[in-house]
C-alpha cells in the first residue's frame, strides 16, 4: 500500500491495541514462526525506534489478529468514520498516520 502510493506510514507502536500479556509472551519466545517471517520481511521497508524491543516487533507481526482490520482514510474523514463506528458500538483506535515518502514504514 505504502509503495505504491508513495508514501510513509507512521505506526505508534504503543497505540496499537494488543490483548493482555501479548508483548511478555512474544518477548519470551512465544510467537508462531509466521510473526518471525513477517518480521524478516517487513524490514526490509521499515524502521524501528530503537526504543522497541524484539517483542514489541514480533508482537506487532504476529499473523493472527483475532479479526483485527487496518483502515487507511483521509484526516478530513475521520471524524465521520469515528461517529459511525461509535454508533455502531463498534470500537476502533488510530494507530499512526499516512505522510509523504517513499513507501516505508516507521514504527515509533
Amino acid at each position: 500500500m505504502a509503495q505504491s502510493s508513495k508514501v510513509n506510514l507512521i505506526i505508534h507502536n504503543k497505540k496499537v491495541p494488543l490483548m493482555n500479556k501479548v508483548k511478555d509472551l512474544a518477548s519470551a519466545g512465544a510467537v508462531p514462526k509466521g510473526a518471525k517471517n513477517n518480521l524478516e520481511f517487513c524490514c526490509k521497508n521499515a524502521t524501528f525506534s530503537e526504543d522497541i524491543h524484539e517483542g514489541d516487533k514480533l508482537a506487532l507481526s504476529d499473523p493472527q489478529t483475532s479479526g483485527g482490520l487496518l483502515i487507511a482514510l483521509p484526516q478530513r474523514g475521520l471524524k465521520k468514520f469515528g461517529q459511525v463506528m461509535k454508533k455502531e458500538k463498534l470500537p476502533y483506535w488510530v494507530i499512526g498516520e499516512v505522510v509523504k515518502g517513499k513507501g516505508k514504514i516507521e514504527v515509533i
